[in-house]
């Protein structure tokens, strides 16, 4: 639910070119990930993996873009994790969602 705030107020545009059936403008920030809308409503990446052995959820991730929420949801990870370093903490994360200029 929160995702879908964060997407809805970041990627208004490109939400809507998708529910209506068209693709992404070329110069959204998001075109190269070669978005799509999951069954559950929310914008999903492209991996570059599609023939890899991980989830569905691995090879889809959810796109996020810098946010409060977002930031909110890394602090999380950051202290689940017991303090380990950024790069640590964005591999954690990557596995279900992929931060737009996350680093």
């Amino acid at each position: 639910v929160l995702m879908r705030i964060v997407q809805q107020e970041v990627f208004a545009q490109e939400l809507a070119d998708l529910r209506a059936g068209r693709p992404v403008k070329s110069e959204s920030r998001v075109a190269q990930f070669r978005p799509f809308l999951g069954d559950d409503g929310v914008m999903r990446a492209t991996h570059r993996l599609q023939m890899a052995d991980i989830t569905t959820e691995e090879m889809h991730p959810v796109l996020l873009a810098k946010h409060h929420l977002t930031n909110l949801y890394l602090c999380h990870v950051h202290v689940t994790r017991l303090h380990q370093g950024v790069e640590a903490c964005l591999a954690s994360t990557r596995r279900r969602y992929f931060i737009v200029a996350g680093r």
